[in-house]
């Protein structure tokens, strides 16, 4: 069995990264929105649900009668949004 030298085998993967990034395609954006309040915001997750909407999960700091609290959001499948809202301790 004939052995493989190291830049041989680096030249080889570096081909196939190449290759493979060089035929890979944007993702489709169905839309893009900002979603968010004066201070700091972060989505974790991003579901897709059976009507085409989406339900993103995340924290917030945005309201001033909270201290990063959970947020949950629901969205149709235009990106409108519906049924937010905190979900934690009032301060």
């Amino acid at each position: 069995m004939k052995k493989i030298n190291v830049p041989t085998l680096f030249y080889i993967i570096f081909l196939f990264v190449f290759i493979d990034l060089l035929l890979a395609q944007e993702p489709n954006t169905l839309w893009t929105k900002v979603i968010g309040g004066d201070s700091t915001d972060v989505a974790y997750d991003v579901e897709e649900l059976w009507d085409g909407g989406f339900a993103v999960v995340g924290y917030t700091k945005s309201i001033p009668i909270t201290n990063y609290d959970i947020w949950l959001l629901r969205t149709n499948s235009n990106g409108d949004t519906f049924g937010q809202g905190p979900m934690g301790e009032r301060r």
